[in-house]
């Protein structure tokens, strides 16, 4: 954990830009995002003062009028905006400018950290936000449920090591093997509305759907799996322990 007096050593000894003219914020900031902490540590029970964002608008003050965004991804990397393919630092850019302009990316939490304290932590992360929920939108799409369930905790896992210093583990890049095979076919587009601070899924597609409208018609009549039979059947099998502890905990006859 550095103090703010160590970062701007840092800073100066390899040349990066600092600002460090009177304010009670500490900002950090790269092309994905900021985060932002107090010269003191804030109380947890108040809001964050409007000064601290520099990358987002505040949400009464976005446009009035919603705005879409089109995000392609190619085997769970973005690859473009609205049919435009850009190199992956173009496109960060140009998402976090639309998605900050709109008031969306901020985020207040408590975290825990590693040396057992907790720390009130404010980011703003326009560009993260919008990517996330398009790829997760995507995933949802393409992925068979045990694949999709079973990379949400991997997604868990790899962020805290990431988070604790262990970006260099054996572990992690154990991971990234199966994060590339787990994506091989997150490949698609999502549409995406900003408005005043939100961001929402308003339309996906990808050539792997797994989603069929035939299959998913409320009356469809068709193979022995979606029709009443195969149905009534899948429901028995599924329930057939319920009903062998239910008879077991049945009183019996004297």
């Amino acid at each position: 954990l550095l103090h703010r007096d160590e970062v701007v050593d840092y800073c100066d000894r390899y040349g990066l830009p600092t600002n460090t003219g009177e304010c009670r914020f500490s900002i950090t900031e790269n092309i994905y995002g900021s985060s932002v902490q107090w010269d003191r540590a804030p109380d947890p029970f108040q809001d964050v003062p409007e000064e601290a964002y520099r990358l987002t608008a505040a949400a009464e003050a976005a446009p009035a009028e919603p705005v879409e965004v089109l995000i392609s991804f190619q085997q769970g990397i973005p690859s473009a905006i609205d049919g435009e393919s850009l190199s992956g630092v173009e496109l960060v850019g140009r998402i976090g400018a639309i998605a900050g302009a709109h008031g969306v990316g901020r985020l207040t939490t408590l975290e825990d950290r590693l040396i057992g304290i907790k720390m009130v932590e404010v980011y703003e992360q326009p560009a993260a936000t919008l990517l996330h929920e398009a790829r997760r939108a995507l995933e949802r799409l393409v992925l068979a449920p045990d694949l999709a369930q079973f990379k949400r905790e991997v997604a868990a896992r790899y962020a805290d090591l990431a988070y604790q210093g262990f970006w260099f583990s054996e572990l992690r890049h154990a991971l990234d093997a199966f994060v590339a095979k787990a994506a091989q076919f997150v490949t698609g587009d999502v549409r995406l509305r900003l408005h005043r601070g939100t961001c929402r899924v308003v339309g996906v597609r990808s050539r792997y759907s797994l989603y069929s409208q035939g299959l998913a018609e409320p009356n469809v009549q068709g193979d022995e799996f979606a029709g009443q039979d195969g149905v009534q059947g899948y429901v028995k099998t599924l329930s057939q322990p319920l009903k062998l502890r239910q008879a077991e905990q049945r009183p019996r006859a004297r």
